[in-house]
């Protein structure tokens, strides 16, 4: 069974439609390590709430690739006084 995992950083638009949605987000860590972020249906609604915020997160983290790192979001709470 995997484990939860918890990251904190800087939640950052990185891909858009081209109706200039936003398509998918980092989470920007204080290592500067950009993390792509998946979850269930809605996650980008729930993430553009605290577009460019601190939050913490917690989930599931899985490499890609040498270079990629993934984290599947199951709760987000934001940073207060950050």
């Amino acid at each position: 069974m995997q484990h939860q995992n918890h990251l904190t950083g800087l939640i950052t638009p990185i891909s858009w439609s081209s109706e200039n949605q936003v398509m998918q987000y980092s989470l920007y860590t204080n290592d500067g390590e950009d993390i792509l972020l998946e979850g269930r249906n809605g996650l980008n609604s729930r993430l553009a709430k605290y577009n460019n915020k601190l939050v913490h997160l917690s989930g599931f983290l899985k490499r890609m690739n040498q270079d990629c790192r993934m984290f599947n979001v199951t709760h987000i709470s934001p940073i207060k006084n950050a």
